[in-house]
């Protein structure tokens, strides 16, 4: 009854939280929870860390506005396993703890009625960008300050700060709520990296579903890339392709600076925030601070690239990180990826099954056989007209870039070693933890919709449990039978299956 939220827990106050955000690029005013409650808080007896568990679909809150504060199966059975997939392959994310469905709850949506559920969800905090900007919007100023305190208590109590007699952009170097702001940027853009590298696309990166811990946070229309195109638009409401793959960095480091815009308040003396006859000595207060936030979000970017280039190096089995590897050896295998429309996920785990540094030609003709027989472009331009001399002379491009960039690499993985004969003595070592690495299973939409479709059906089937069991292991070679329902070829007529944000 509880996890349905059918009843509460004797003695607890359970509550919503109020947010605003920009979506896509506007905003939009109070949003809030509509349909999430939270039932409390538990500790940890050693680390205390705090977990917040919350459930989802349970009903209206006093933010559901027009809405029913329900949840369909369809969306709930989606952010459960995904969010656990997300967990399993280290990506910073919330988490699932159970999902109830609830056949006698007819929910309307835009294709008609559907079958309800309820998924409960556990995160450190679902505190958003939104919570500050909502506060900020109100010039809720003291409201702000606490909420504020409170993240910082409760979830940065590492930061190393003093407090200021004046305010210059030296002085605000140990200001708490600049050390808090600089920590939010790190781990958001340790997030981001983690999304690129695995092929996670959010589809809604507005701010209020940006958590302020840096955590993936509302699941709603999410892809892991089949096809590597980065381009990629996952939510067919996405018109203009703002939350393409591509674009999740760019648009991370704006939701930053939308954030770094409304702390301000947090910093400056009251005096400095009714803008009205400012003295020197304020207005040169309010310039330092908006330098030092300024400064912050920049610091995004160097540290996005930096994880992002320790994740791809351990996708290819590097035992180093290098200045250039992004130009020289990530971009251009990247690029071959793109053009001869190769699964992303596929490709690295062929990638790490296979020694592509065999003094033979034997194990390079396996790896291209492997590549392009699950690739699009294989199956239906060289397979289906094998005589056509365009596809030939496709295949002879993609197949000479190949060995060239395999070259590349072969130069760059010398640099981690004393020797070549060093090399290829760590050949297995290598292999295992490429494997590691490198996921033979993430969440697919079609696999999605099959278990989605058997849930509809029939409400006792195990099929949630089969395949989180999987997503929970994803680096597992799995079982032949496993293999084979949850490891192979995206389906062509299945393949970059869409969704929309309708839940």
């Amino acid at each position: 009854d509880i996890l349905s939220g059918a009843s509460i827990p004797n003695g607890t106050h359970p509550w919503s939280l109020s947010y605003g955000g920009h979506q896509f690029g506007s905003w939009a005013g109070q949003l809030g929870d509509g349909r999430a409650i939270s039932l409390g808080q538990v500790q940890h007896p050693i680390t205390r860390a705090f977990t917040e568990i919350q459930l989802k679909g349970a009903g209206m809150t006093p933010y559901s506005r027009f809405a029913d504060g329900y949840a369909v199966l369809r969306s709930s059975i989606r952010e459960y396993l995904c969010a656990e997939a997300m967990h399993a392959l280290g990506v910073p994310t919330s988490r699932s703890l159970s999902i109830v469905a609830i056949p006698s709850r007819k929910v309307t949506r835009e294709n008609g009625d559907e079958m309800g559920a309820v998924v409960c969800r556990l995160a450190p905090s679902w505190i958003r960008f939104g919570s500050f900007e909502l506060l900020y919007s109100r010039s809720e100023f003291d409201l702000m300050k606490e909420l504020a305190d409170y993240v910082i208590d409760t979830h940065c109590t590492d930061l190393n700060t003093v407090v200021q007699d004046e305010i210059t952009v030296e002085s605000l170097q140990t200001n708490k709520y600049i050390q808090w702001f600089k920590q939010v940027v790190k781990n958001t853009a340790e997030m981001i990296a983690h999304w690129q590298s695995v092929g996670f696309c959010h589809g809604v990166m507005n701010t209020d579903n940006f958590s302020i811990l840096g955590i993936t946070i509302d699941y709603g229309p999410f892809q892991f890339m089949d096809v590597y195109d980065p381009t990629y638009v996952c939510n067919h409401s996405d018109e203009t392709g703002r939350y393409a793959f591509c674009e999740q960095p760019r648009i991370a480091l704006w939701n930053l600076a939308r954030l770094a815009s409304v702390l301000d308040p947090l910093i400056l003396p009251p005096t400095c925030n009714d803008h009205i006859n400012n003295s020197e000595t304020e207005s040169r207060a309010k310039q330092s601070v908006t330098t030092v936030l300024i400064d912050a979000v920049r610091e995004f970017i160097p540290c996005f690239d930096t994880t992002f280039s320790l994740l791809m190096s351990r996708k290819f089995g590097l035992l180093t990180t290098a200045n250039h590897d992004l130009d020289t050896l990530y971009q251009p295998i990247l690029r071959l990826m793109h053009d001869s429309k190769v699964d992303y996920t596929h490709f690295f785990r062929i990638v790490s099954e296979m020694d592509l540094f065999d003094r033979t030609n034997e194990t390079m003709d396996k790896v291209l056989d492997r590549l392009y027989n699950i690739s699009t472009l294989s199956k239906s331009e060289w397979h289906a007209n094998p005589t056509s001399t365009q596809s030939n002379d496709m295949s002879k491009s993609i197949v000479q870039r190949f060995n060239d960039w395999v070259q590349v690499y072969r130069t760059r993985m010398l640099c981690d070693y004393s020797s070549e004969d060093a090399l290829f003595a760590d050949t297995e070592q290598r292999r295992l933890r490429m494997l590691m690495a490198n996921p033979k299973y993430t969440l697919r939409n079609h696999l999605v919709a099959k278990v989605i479709q058997e849930m509809e059906h029939d409400v006792t089937s195990d099929a949630v449990d089969r395949y989180l069991n999987v997503l929970m292991r994803p680096f597992d070679q799995g079982s032949d039978k496993e293999q084979a329902e949850f490891g192979g070829t995206v389906p062509d007529n299945m393949r970059g299956l869409k969704c929309s944000c309708s839940s």
